[in-house]
C-alpha cells in the first residue's frame, strides 16, 4: 500500500463532486437525419463492436445538453488522468465500461451498491491509500441492488448488458433464472446480487421492472445500509456508490469465515483486505470502527464477525478491540 499525495487526494476529491453534482453520459454522439428530422444518438464501443443508443430529436434543449456532455467528459478525463498520475488507483476498460452504462442508468443514484474487489479498489481512493498486489485482482464486477430500486433513466438493465455484449451464464436448473453474466471470449462476469433477510433463499430474486435477477447474499444489507457515494477512476471517471470502508472491513471478516473450503484463497484475500482498510482507519479515522461494530451488535451478529477478527494480525486485532 502506498499512501496517495494530498494533490491527487484534492483532484479526487473534486472528481467526486463534479459526477455527483450532474449525471454523464459518455462515449461520442452522432446525429442521423430522417425525413428532414434530425435525431441525436450516442456511440461507444465494446470489444471492437460499436453500440448505438438513441437520445431523443435533436431540440435546442437536448442539443445543449450533448455539449454540455461533451464538456464534462473532456474535463473528466484529465481530471482523472491527473489523480492516477498522483497515485490513484484505475480499474480496467472493461470494468470502467459496465459503471459507465450502470451509473448513465441511474443505477448508483438509485441505491445500488458496487461491492467486491472492485469497490475495495475504489475504497482506497476514499481513504487516500493505492493498493497493491492480489487483494485488488479481479476480473469480476460485483453489483448490489436493495430489496426496492427504482431506476427512471433506463430502467431495463437487462437490454444494457445486452448491449454490452455480456450473456447470462445459465443455471443446472433452467427454472432457476441467471443473475451472473459472462462477455464471450474474454474472462469478465458481472454478478448482480441482493441482500438475504430471513429464511435462506432457494434461487435468485426477480425483478421484473428492471430486466434482471439477482442472488442473494447474506449479511450484504449491512453493506447497503451506509454506503457512499464516490467515483471510480478509469480514462474518466464514474460516478458509483460503495460500502462504507469500515462496514466493508467488518464485513469481508464475516464471509471469510463463511467461504467453502474450495474457495481458501478468496478467503485469504477476504482477510488481506480487511486488514489493508482497517490499517488506514486505525490511523486517520479509528472512529468509523466502533460506529460499524455497533451496527453488527445491533443485527446480533457478533458471533459471526469475531471468528474472523481473529485471523487479523496480533496487533491490529488488540487496537481495534479497544476501540470496541
Amino acid at each position: 500500500m502506498k499512501r496517495i499525495g494530498l494533490e491527487a487526494q484534492t483532484i479526487f476529491a473534486q472528481i467526486v463532486e463534479s459526477v455527483w453534482s450532474d449525471p454523464v453520459v459518455y462515449g461520442s454522439f452522432s446525429r442521423k437525419t430522417v425525413k428532414g428530422k434530425t435525431f441525436l444518438y450516442q456511440e461507444y464501443t465494446v470489444e471492437g463492436k460499436q453500440v448505438q443508443t438513441y437520445l431523443g430529436e435533436a431540440t435546442d434543449s437536448l442539443v445543449a445538453r450533448m455539449e454540455e456532455w461533451k464538456e464534462h467528459n473532456r474535463a473528466l478525463q484529465r481530471l482523472a488522468a491527473m489523480a492516477t498520475q498522483g497515485g490513484c488507483l484505475a480499474v480496467d476498460r472493461l470494468t470502467e465500461a459496465v459503471a459507465m452504462r450502470f451509473a448513465e442508468c441511474g443505477w448508483f443514484r438509485a441505491g445500488g451498491v458496487l461491492v467486491g474487489s472492485h469497490a475495495f479498489a475504489v475504497i482506497g481512493n476514499v481513504l487516500g491509500a493505492a493498493w497493491s498486489g492480489e487483494a485488488i485482482r479481479t476480473r469480476d464486477v460485483d453489483l448490489a441492488t436493495p430489496k426496492r430500486i427504482a431506476i427512471a433513466a433506463r430502467p431495463d438493465i437487462g437490454a444494457v448488458i445486452a448491449e454490452m455484449g455480456y450473456t447470462p451464464i445459465p443455471s443446472l436448473n433452467r427454472k432457476i433464472p441467471p443473475s451472473s453474466y459472462a462477455l464471450r471470449g474474454r474472462q469478465a462476469k458481472i454478478d448482480i446480487v441482493t441482500p438475504e433477510i430471513g429464511k435462506a433463499s432457494v434461487g435468485p430474486t426477480v425483478f421484473p421492472s428492471l430486466g434482471i435477477a439477482a442472488q442473494p447474499l447474506r449479511f450484504l444489507d449491512y453493506l447497503l445500509e451506509d454506503s457512499v457515494e464516490t467515483a471510480l477512476l478509469g480514462s474518466t471517471a464514474v460516478a458509483v456508490r460503495v460500502p462504507h470502508p469500515a462496514r466493508f472491513a467488518f464485513h469481508k471478516l464475516i464471509v471469510a469465515e463463511r467461504r467453502h473450503i474450495g474457495e481458501r484463497t478468496k478467503g485469504v484475500k477476504d482477510i488481506a483486505q480487511a486488514e489493508a482498510i482497517f490499517g488506514i482507519l486505525l490511523e486517520d479515522r479509528p472512529g468509523d470502527i466502533p460506529l460499524a461494530w455497533e451496527a453488527i451488535v445491533r443485527r446480533r451478529w457478533k458471533k459471526q464477525a469475531q471468528p474472523g477478527l481473529g485471523r487479523v494480525n496480533d496487533a491490529m486485532r488488540k487496537a481495534i478491540v479497544g476501540l470496541l
